[in-house]
Parts: C-alpha cells; sequence; structure tokens
C-alpha cells in the first residue's frame, strides 16, 4: 500500500452552523513504510540518476491534511 486517505464529512447539523454546504476533513499518508524483500535495505523502485546505483531512500514518507469547505 502506498496511499491511504481518509475523509470525513461533517454532520448537517454543525454545517448549518457554518452556513456551508458541505465540509470535509480530510488526511493523507503516502510512502510511510516502505516494505523491501531484500537484505540489502534496497528499495528496487528508487535509482539514483546522477550516480546510476539504487540506493536506500531516506525521508520518504509524507502527511498531508485538507479541509474543503463549499458554500
Amino acid at each position: 500500500m502506498r496511499d491511504i486517505t481518509l475523509s470525513y464529512s461533517l454532520p448537517s447539523l454543525w454545517i448549518k452552523k457554518l452556513k456551508a454546504d458541505q465540509v470535509t476533513l480530510r488526511a493523507q499518508v503516502s510512502n510511510v513504510m516502505l516494505w523491501k524483500a531484500n537484505k540489502d535495505g534496497i528499495d528496487p523502485e528508487f535509482q539514483e540518476a546522477s550516480l546510476a546505483f539504487r540506493n536506500l531512500r531516506i525521508n520518504q514518507g509524507s502527511v498531508s491534511f485538507g479541509l474543503n469547505v463549499k458554500f
């Protein structure tokens, strides 16, 4: 699994108090865990273009949050 996205739409009672039509919260994680089947800990999908060899990627994961409000 590379990406996991969770979203939650606020209940209509809360949305009415905000005077909005729709409010959605989102959280996404990408590449937070690398599962590799080799003993060297190398990611076979990543190749350093300038050095032409494969190596272990550092800080490859990301986490993002979002808010979508429709009026």
